[in-house]
């Protein structure tokens, strides 16, 4: 494959794709904006079916018409041999779960990630699983991914039906917290707790506030969507109906090639604890993440 222009659909906007200088040239057909990313700028490129994610080392404007740096970006319905030219560190990943909403996947060890629209973060390294709402009649669990320094990782809304594929994944590294819910800066705090698992368990338990409000990261009540702003010449902006946020997590046959791209960015919905006190994808620190 040559370096000539490749039409690509990059969070639902046309863009071409071409590699110069060891990086890669970002140029979007609907507005006169261009990016070069070179090599050491993206921290990880990741593949789930036929969609890749860009995950950037710190946060960049890629996408035009949207008002967030982003931490990381979709390619979605990406040419396989198309994939491997450009990236060809890509990590092909396999699914776990999709939350029952559709609007995130997450998938399996040892290459951990979530997957939303428009965005995705990743976590090689998992210390512990933490899972509430799996007693009490519920019939959906949350999980908060915890890294060993990073921001913890909070996905909900996962099917009970996926909890025992969840076990065998995490196994000796998850922490069963019952029908209470936990929120994550609790168990960001009890993270190094002494004791391992158990000292992690009393922990949480012993904070008095644990059941407080959640922050939960990638939540089903909530857009994950950054705002987008287009005006009347923008041919790409478009609205997204919910069949459509499960996309990620089944193959296509065959490339997009609707003229209009989604009119909002959820690149970086996922922000850390500490930034916005709800969501974590994220600085790339997150993204070990």
């Amino acid at each position: 494959m040559s370096n000539d222009d490749v039409p690509v659909t990059i969070n639902r906007r046309k863009a071409l794709l071409s590699k110069r200088d060891g990086g890669v040239d970002i140029s979007f057909t609907s507005a006169d904006s261009s990016v070069h990313l070179p090599e050491d700028a993206m921290a990880a490129q990741l593949c789930l079916n036929d969609n890749v994610a860009v995950c950037l080392a710190s946060p960049a404007h890629v996408v035009p018409g949207t008002k967030k740096a982003v931490q990381s970006f979709i390619i979605q319905n990406m040419d396989p041999a198309a994939a491997e030219h450009f990236f060809p560190a890509m990590i092909r990943t396999t699914l776990l779960s999709t939350t029952l909403c559709g609007r995130y996947s997450v998938t399996q060890r040892p290459h951990v990630s979530v997957w939303a629209k428009n965005s995705c973060q990743y976590i090689p390294n998992v210390k512990h699983v933490v899972v509430q709402r799996t007693k009490g009649g519920m019939s959906t669990f949350d999980a908060h991914i915890v890294p060993p320094t990073q921001s913890v990782v909070t996905v909900e809304m996962l099917g009970h039906t996926d909890l025992l594929t969840w076990r065998n994944m995490f196994h000796e590294n998850m922490i069963d917290f019952g029908a209470d819910p936990v929120a994550p800066r609790k168990v960001e705090a009890a993270r190094d707790a002494e004791g391992g698992i158990a000292g992690l368990l009393d922990a949480m338990y012993a904070s008095g506030d644990a059941c407080a409000d959640s922050d939960e990261q990638h939540s089903c009540s909530e857009d994950d969507d950054d705002e987008y702003v287009a005006d009347d010449t923008d041919e790409d902006a478009y609205s997204t109906s919910e069949s459509e946020l499960s996309e990620l997590s089944e193959p296509s046959d065959t490339s997009s090639d609707d003229d209009d791209a989604e009119s909002d960015n959820s690149i970086i919905d996922l922000v850390s604890d500490d930034e916005s006190g709800s969501m974590s994808d994220a600085s790339t620190d997150s993204m070990v993440e």
